[in-house]
């Protein structure tokens, strides 16, 4: 019982939707897989239940542009839209950009009083 100590978390870990990732360019394969990594894990500070993930990954060819790889995420949380996106010179780059502004977003997204908004009165 001993191992239990330390390991107790005070709100149960929510499931997250399978991250759907689309590729734009030439894209390795191993920052597929990361890109899939990061957003998981950033998924999992959402305060509500995760509904879908889409990724989008994007690498401009034929440019000398310093900033040519975007990556750009959407998420459902409970109903509410959250999407991030960034750049950088390498998609690699781009993804590691995106946790932390991912992780902010879905705590200022969580941070609202209610959950979800309730709608205006009517006429």
């Amino acid at each position: 019982m001993a191992a239990a100590h330390g390991s107790v978390n005070s709100e149960p870990e929510r499931p997250v939707a399978a991250v759907e990732v689309v590729v734009r360019g030439k894209v390795p394969p191993a920052a597929v897989d990361h890109a899939r990594a990061v957003v998981e894990a950033a998924a999992r500070h959402a305060r509500a239940p995760v509904l879908s993930v889409q990724v989008e990954l994007v690498q401009s060819r034929g440019r000398k542009a310093e900033l040519s790889a975007v990556a750009r995420v959407i998420l459902d949380v409970a109903g509410r839209t959250a999407r991030v996106r960034v750049a950088a010179e390498t998609v690699a780059d781009a993804v590691d950009l995106l946790r932390s502004r991912l992780v902010y977003r879905l705590d200022r997204l969580g941070r609202r009083t209610s959950w979800p908004h309730p709608l205006p009165p009517g006429p």
